[in-house]
Order: structure tokens, then sequence, then C-alpha cells
């Protein structure tokens, strides 16, 4: 089977949605196979064995696709796996929050393994998410970057030399999870308080505009509305856009002073809320960043919801030392942790 033909299944599991494809893999970036781009609701109430099971099915459907192709059947090499939650290197879910009931202590990778009968590789959605921006985006080139993805929750990823933290615990680029005073009362996603994940999250905004009276609290509108009202000159809109932005850019400006990261990329959907939101973040950085990390960029990412499918193949790609990729996906772990 000729290179290019060789395919990787991706599969993206969030909060709200599950996101599938096929990515076509060979010498340089991963390219998703657009008309086998595909998503369906996660269902997460439902538990994280029902969860695993629509993942499974996506699964199987994608491998008929690749067998019944158009040009030729494609050659499946292998399942990519963005997950949320801590994602340790035998591909076992270590935790996981409330947004997906039941997910923790999964093995995912074996579990997937058997469901498919594929090589599996497994990590964290932000941490895919970074991967992708990393090697094939807005971070590209740079020696050290911090991603942000900003949607249902907020997640992340620190990447030096081009490689992910993974960090002792599996708990690395946790970003949602860092203290904001105006959080003090609030309770996370994870169990506790203080997170800024609840005030600058897609939830979170929509917390915030029904709190300022845009409206109606059995009635709220989604991210997408909130950001939509703000560009039609709504000023409870621009208020609650303005407000949570800079929630997020003085947590970003904390974790700046730390990391002092190259770039800091911005992704998510709420990373989509526009000019308002963008402008409220950088306001935010500026108020906490010190002296050496107030010129930091914070860019937009460059390849939306693709990140995390490019960056889960692309992790594959490298885990299995396939495709000439040796670099290794870790700073912390040497070939035989790398690939579970």
């Amino acid at each position: 089977m000729d290179e290019l033909h060789r395919v990787v299944v991706a599969v993206d599991i969030g909060g709200t949605k599950i996101a599938s494809a096929l990515v076509e893999v060979n010498e340089s970036k991963p390219v998703i196979l657009s008309d086998t781009q595909h998503s369906i609701p996660t269902q997460a109430a439902q538990g994280g064995e029902h969860v695993l099971n629509r993942v499974a099915q996506e699964v199987r459907t994608l491998c008929d696709r690749a067998h019944s192709w158009p040009n030729g059947e494609l050659a499946v090499v292998g399942l990519a796996v963005a997950s949320p939650g801590c994602v340790d290197f035998s591909g076992r879910i270590v935790s996981a929050t409330d947004i997906l009931p039941g997910w923790t202590g999964l093995a995912l990778k074996s579990r997937l393994e058997q469901l498919s009968g594929l090589r599996v590789y497994a990590l964290g959605d932000a941490l895919a998410h970074t991967f992708g921006e990393v090697r094939w985006g807005a971070a590209q080139g740079y020696d050290s970057a911090l991603l942000v993805a900003i949607g249902t929750g907020i997640g992340g990823g620190v990447s030096i030399d081009g490689k992910l933290l993974h960090g002792s615990h599996s708990a690395g680029g946790h970003v949602g999870h860092i203290g904001h005073p105006a959080a003090a009362d609030i309770v996370c996603s994870c169990g506790h308080r203080g997170h800024i994940e609840p005030l600058a999250s897609g939830p979170g905004l929509e917390h915030v505009y029904v709190q300022l009276g845009g409206a109606p609290a059995e009635n709220p509108c989604d991210g997408a509305q909130i950001a939509a009202r703000a560009r039609q000159g709504d000023p409870v809109a621009c208020q609650a856009l303005e407000q949570v932005g800079q929630y997020l850019g003085s947590a970003l400006g904390n974790l700046a002073n730390v990391l002092d990261p190259a770039v800091i990329v911005l992704s998510g959907s709420v990373a989509q809320a526009g000019t308002l939101w963008l402008k409220a973040v950088r306001k935010g950085y500026a108020e906490q960043a010190i002296v050496p990390v107030a010129s930091t960029q914070l860019v937009l990412g460059d390849l939306g919801d693709d990140a995390p499918l490019i960056g889960a193949a692309e992790a594959f790609l490298e885990g299995f030392g396939m495709c000439g990729r040796a670099r290794g996906v870790w700073i912390d772990a040497d070939d035989d942790r790398r690939i579970p």
C-alpha cells in the first residue's frame, strides 16, 4: 500500500460532542479527509461505558469508510484518541471531572484495542490540541508554548522544545484548575472551589450573562449566541464577554509569570467569540504579567476544531515511531514509557 494512502482513525472526545475523522498520514502534515469528518453528541450524562461504546461505533464506521474508499482501500494503521481527563502512559484515565461522569478509572486504550482490533494511542484532549498547534499550527517554530482551549471546560498544555509536559501524575497542562479570586465561592467541575474554569469557560460565560440580566435563568443563551449579540451591540453581552475575558487573561498572566512561554495560543469555541473577548483577555493578562513576560504574544490557534484530531494523529505517529517521526511526544518520558 502506498504510504500516501495510510490513515489514522482520530477521535476527539469532548464533554458535548465526539468528533472523528480519517487522517491521512505521510512525511508532512497529517491531513484530515474532510468528507470523513463527523460528530455526534457525547451524551456524557449516560456514563463512561455509554460514551466508550459510542466512540467504538464511530471507529467502526470510519474503518468501514476506509475499506470502501472510492479510489482504493485505505490502510488503517491505528486509532488516535484525544480524551478528557488525565491520561497516563498506559492509556488509562487517572482522573476526570464531572463533565464526563464515570470516566475516571477507565482503561481507555486497552478497551478500545479490544473493541476495534487496532493499535491505539491515547492522550489528554487538551494535550492533543496543544500538540496539533505546536507541530502544525500557531505555535509551530516556537521553543515553548502554552495552549489554552476554552470550551465546555478549560484545558491546556505546555510544550518545551516541541515536546509536551505530561507531568509526574499525568496532570500536566490543567489550566482550568488554577485559582482565581472571583471564583472563591463557585464549585468547579472537579469538585473544588475557586478555579478559573467555571468563570471563563462557555458555561461560565452563559452564567455571567444571566447574572448580568442578559437572559432569564430558565432560558439562557449559549456562548455563540452571546457572542453574536455582542457583535450586534448588546451592552450586556459585551459586558459578559469582557468580564470573562479579563478573568481568563489575569489567570494566564499568573501562569506566564511561572512558565515564561514564548507564545500563548488561545483555542476552543469560546476563543471564537471575537475581538472584544480577545482584547479583554489581553487586558487581564497585562494586569498580571511581570515585565519580562509582558510582551509575550497571545494569539488565536490556526487549526480550530481540527487541532485535537491532527494532534492525536501526530502523537500516534511519533509514539509508534512511524513516518520518520522520532522526536518524541513527552518531555519526561523515554521511549519505553512513551509507547504504551
